[in-house]
This record gives structure tokens, C-alpha cells and sequence, in this order.
């Protein structure tokens, strides 16, 4: 069963929320298992940074030892494919709906998945 998680934003901030949000996303997955964090909506001058938080925040979240890999435009429905859970990260709506939109299969890929998304990355789910 796919499982979606869709978070209001502001996940860099310390807090409560955001901590039950990143174990919402990890609870059910086991050691080994992957998570593809999605910064398309940011810079990718932000990416560095932004990917340095997420995977604290993922690792801090869990007793499993993950995987966590950094999504790319070019091989992006590969990772999608070998992926566990993905993570989509909030920014510029439209941008990050615009590279989603190039994979036409993209719904089709995260069935069976944890797919969480903020901000932006909640939009994707939203009519």
C-alpha cells in the first residue's frame, strides 16, 4: 500500500512537528532500506546543504540504518524504482511540479511506497 505523508513546510525548524513528521516517514522501514530526498523545487546551489539536513533529520528519526540518496534529474526514476521512501522537499511550486511532470510515470513508480512531501512537495498530491 503506498503511504503519503503531507507536512504544512518549514521542516528545518527544530520542533515537535517536524520530529513526528520524519518518524512518520522512517517507522516502518528496516535497515538497508532507501530514501530518495527530491530537492527539485530548491537551487541546486541549496541542494548540498538542504540534503546535509534531511539526512540528519531522517537518520535522527530511526534505529534502521538507511540509505539515503540524493534525487537527480537524469537518473530520477531509476532511483524512484530502487527507492523505499521518498522525501520531497518544499521551494518553488511550479518548478518542482514542472521536472515531475517530465516523468510521466512518476504516480505509477511511488505505488507501494512512503512518499512524504512539504510544502511544495505536498502540492504534487493536491488538485
Amino acid at each position: 500500500m503506498t503511504k503519503i505523508i503531507l507536512h504544512g513546510g518549514f521542516t528545518r525548524d527544530d520542533n515537535e512537528l517536524n520530529r513526528s513528521y520524519y518518524r512518520e516517514i522512517t517507522k516502518d522501514l528496516k535497515d538497508g532500506n532507501t530514501v530518495l530526498v527530491v530537492l527539485f523545487a530548491r537551487k541546486k546551489e541549496e541542494w548540498a546543504d538542504l540534503f546535509q539536513d534531511e539526512t540528519r533529520k531522517l537518520t535522527a528519526s530511526t534505529g534502521a540504518s538507511l540509505k539515503i540518496e540524493l534525487a537527480s534529474e537524469d537518473n530520477f526514476m531509476e532511483q524512484v524504482k530502487l527507492a523505499s521512501a521518498i522525501v520531497i522537499r518544499g521551494g518553488d511550486t511550479l518548478k518542482l511540479i514542472g521536472t515531475i511532470k517530465q516523468h510521466s510515470n512518476f504516480m505509477e513508480a511511488i505505488k507501494g511506497k512512503v512518499v512524504a512531501g512539504s510544502s511544495a512537495g505536498a502540492y504534487l498530491f493536491s488538485k
